[in-house]
């Protein structure tokens, strides 16, 4: 009988089989829960700091959770869907409240930011595949919050600016609507970490 992989190394199941000789079976960081805590569960308790006129609206209609700043003096019709990073294994989107409500009054738009599932525990494609679905939401729901499905932005830091890139090409591919522009701030999108 096959032996279950350990949860704390690769399942190298998981890897198509050219690269599997290349990958070493290492201990994936960030497994312990007390690291898993301080890397992702700290920043929930970090209170955010709120940002006059634009109120945060939680979503748990959404999937995974998307949390919209909404300001009270709109004058586009435009969105942007931030992600936030932490290198794939820990973070959480409150980090960028404070970023995401300014960029909400000072461009005057929707901005949006998802919560999506962080490896190891949820290993590839699920958070591309939470940020794909916290994409499609607002084109849903373009008419409940006066948006234009044409100018709706992605963008992301870190992790998150990968994840991004992942979804434009996904749209490039022609499975989804394409965004109107890109953020990409410092993504990771080297495997080998060389960019």
């Amino acid at each position: 009988a096959d032996a279950k992989p350990r949860e704390d190394h690769v399942d190298l199941t998981r890897v198509a089989p050219e690269p599997r000789p290349l990958v070493p079976k290492f201990r994936v960081p960030g497994e312990p829960p007390i690291v898993r805590f301080v890397g992702s569960g700290l920043f929930r308790l970090l209170p955010g700091r709120p940002v006059p006129k634009v109120p945060l609206e939680h979503h748990a209609d959404s999937g995974r959770g998307l949390c919209l700043f909404i300001p009270d003096v709109r004058t586009r019709d435009g969105a942007l869907l931030w992600i936030h990073g932490g290198e794939l294994i820990f973070g959480h989107p409150t980090i960028d409240d404070r970023f995401g409500a300014e960029n909400a009054r000072n461009l005057g738009i929707v901005v949006a930011w998802v919560r999506y599932r962080l490896a190891p525990a949820h290993p590839y494609p699920l958070a591309i595949d939470d940020c794909h679905d916290a994409w499609m939401w607002p084109l849903r729901n373009t008419n409940t919050f006066d948006i234009d499905p044409a100018r709706i932005a992605i963008g992301g830091q870190g992790a998150g600016g990968g994840h991004a890139a992942a979804h434009v090409q996904r749209a490039c591919d022609g499975s989804t609507p394409y965004p109107f522009a890109r953020w990409l701030l410092c993504p990771v999108v080297d495997e080998g970490r060389a960019a």
